[in-house]
């Protein structure tokens, strides 16, 4: 039996894909990366940006080959409690202004999700890390401890948020609720910093740091303050490219 086909044009909001293709199109524009679940590349140790830019993403132990299976109807990256099964982006975020969405759904209980990402430079430099309490708030802090910006647990299921850096300002918002906080980072934080998606460490220890859960995709947009206040027109756009494409596919 064939699928019912109208030759009638339909206007591109009844697509059902569009807030997907409109974030990606802007993507485009503004030399952003994807990491989409969906699409995790063809080589187990390498995760293909969706994007133009064509940024790639590193397997933390290539020995172990990453998981992607789906969850609760979503692609999504498999982590595992006490292995690193995650990626690394190296050098992506270059400069201090910079935004990350992650998409993840937390890990069943009685488990814990733990490191969900991390912006880190090399060596014993201070760095940024995000991850998930057992009660399933969530929190963005510096590893020196002298900012930690936190949100409380929201619904189960797929989840996502916006962490955005503007020198020694930290925002970090939740656009199923608009939930939001701030601080200021009193230390050093590195220049250059690599991307860690599913850990917060470039080495294979730290094991009490992994947890569990699932990724379904992160967005990086290299200079970009997608949470200022200033009135930055491809900024705005991308974030309410991004909150609808929330509204719409999680």
């Amino acid at each position: 039996m064939s699928g019912l086909r109208i030759s009638t044009p339909v206007p591109e909001g009844a697509l059902l894909d569009h807030a997907a293709c409109a974030l990606s199109a802007l993507n485009t524009q503004t030399g952003g990366s994807w990491f989409d679940a969906a699409r995790p590349g063809s080589e187990p140790a390498l995760w293909a940006d969706r994007a133009a830019t064509q940024r790639v993403a590193q397997a933390h132990m290539s020995a172990s080959p990453a998981l992607f299976d789906e969850v609760e109807g979503r692609a999504a990256l498999i982590l595992n409690s006490g292995q690193n099964g995650g990626f690394r982006v190296r050098n992506l975020l270059d400069g201090d202004v910079w935004s990350v969405a992650l998409i993840w759904h937390p890990a069943p209980a009685p488990e814990e999700t733990r490191s969900l990402l991390a912006a880190r430079g090399e060596r014993k430099a201070n760095y940024l890390y995000l991850h998930q309490d057992a009660d399933l708030g969530i929190e963005l802090r510096d590893n020196d401890g002298t900012a930690s910006l936190r949100l409380p647990a929201a619904t189960t299921g797929w989840q996502a948020v916006v962490i955005a850096r503007a020198a020694r300002k930290l925002r970090l918002w939740r656009p199923a609720d608009d939930a939001r906080a701030e601080a200021s980072v009193a230390a050093d934080l590195p220049a250059m910093s690599d991307l860690l998606i599913g850990a917060r460490s470039h080495r294979a220890g730290m094991a009490k740091t992994l947890g569990a859960g699932a990724i379904g995709g992160v967005l990086a947009w290299p200079g970009h303050d997608l949470l200022a206040n200033a009135r930055d027109s491809a900024a705005r756009a991308l974030r309410d490219a991004f909150e609808n494409y929330c509204l719409w596919d999680l």
